[in-house]
């Protein structure tokens, strides 16, 4: 994004890598992930760098729906209430909020894999769309469910403002969020202000092989964990660089380990989970993730923070926590994950990192 401020720099020779394992192991990321988290992970509350990351003051109420394509209670929203100034925008009760669909990892089809960050996003003012899909392994059904889900709960109240439209997604759920911003500007949403998180993600389906077309006004950030066991850097990489949008309003963040701190602060796969009681709330939470939330959502919505040093996290009993990378020009800093970019399942191609030349 425009004057985002950039982290430490690092450039690396990727050596040769193993063989990518098949993609039925997909499925056992969630859980794997999981046991990382517990031990790479310190999870304690923290304070934030510049008020950005920290809670808002809006409540939440939970609906559920059925998705047209999988039945049963299948998509789930939350809706920011009460009375107070939204940090967003308007009061928390306002009829109509800013919106932000988030497409779950493999497997997480309980939004409670992600309360702390549901719970951040609501109590900023938006309203969180949940779809969830299918675990059986078909994208093109998975992408169907995620789609017939998303609309049919936007349609069942009036409180969506869908010109305001933010789309995160985690892991698969991540390769999935350049193909739902396309059809979401499809649909005419997103006019007024869209942004994208891809955090960790895998492939991407059905955006096809060349660059992503995306509407000039988005903003977009793909996050990556310095510790990703399950999905090569490479893949974000290259979704990063084919957003079809100006390296001005994009940037690409990767969360390092930082082992200094006892508890371990570990930049992995899982890092966007929180757990209620398993998994709380650390620094890579509110100090990073929530944090790089609102300043790229406030940036779109209200041309504030636009410059936000992404890259600071803060500090940690007392003591400053290693800083992001942020750069328009990332590298892969991890070699061997259960997907890798090579396998064939991924539709879109595997190029030498780097940022491509400018055309002449």
């Amino acid at each position: 994004m425009r004057g985002v401020g950039v982290g430490e720099q690092v450039r690396s020779i990727r050596p040769s890598r193993p063989a990518s394992w098949a993609a039925s192991g997909l499925a056992f990321v969630m859980a794997w992930s999981l046991v990382g988290a517990l031990t790479g992970h310190s999870r304690a509350s923290a304070a934030t760098v510049d008020g950005l990351g920290a809670r808002g003051p809006c409540e939440s109420t939970h609906q559920k729906f059925p998705n047209p394509l999988w039945g049963a209670p299948r998509t789930h929203l939350f809706l920011p209430e009460g009375e107070a100034d939204a940090p967003v925008g308007g009061s928390c009760g306002d009829g109509s909020r800013p919106a932000v669909v988030f497409v779950h990892g493999y497997s997480a089809s309980f939004p409670e894999v992600y309360a702390g960050l549901i719970d951040h996003l609501v109590s900023m003012g938006f309203a969180v769309l949940y779809p969830t899909y299918q675990l059986a392994y078909d994208p093109e059904r998975q992408y169907a469910q995620v789609e017939a889900g998303t609309r049919d709960a936007a349609g069942r109240t009036g409180r969506l403002d869908l010109s305001r439209l933010g789309v995160a997604g985690h892991s698969f759920g991540g390769g999935m969020a350049p193909w739902l911003t396309q059809r979401a500007a499809d649909w005419g949403w997103g006019g007024e202000a869209l942004w994208i998180v891809a955090m960790m993600p895998h492939f991407s389906m059905q955006t096809g092989s060349g660059p992503i077309e995306i509407p000039a006004h988005a903003r977009a950030v793909v996050i990556a964990g310095e510790r990703d066991r399950f999905v090569d850097h490479r893949i974000g990489m290259e979704i990063f660089h084919a957003l079809g949008i100006g390296y001005e309003r994009k940037a690409h963040v990767t969360y390092l380990n930082d082992w200094s701190f006892a508890p371990k602060l570990g930049g992995n796969h899982v890092t966007p989970l929180t757990i209620p009681l398993l998994l709380p709330e650390n620094e890579y939470d509110s100090q990073g993730i929530w944090r790089l939330l609102d300043a790229v959502s406030l940036c779109s919505l209200r041309d504030v923070h636009c410059d936000a040093d992404l890259g600071d996290l803060g500090t940690k009993q007392g003591r400053p926590i290693r800083r992001a990378l942020v750069t328009d020009d990332p590298v892969d800093l991890n070699h061997g994950s259960l997907q890798e970019c090579e396998f064939f399942l991924n539709p879109r191609p595997c190029p030498a990192p780097g940022r491509p030349a400018e055309d002449p």
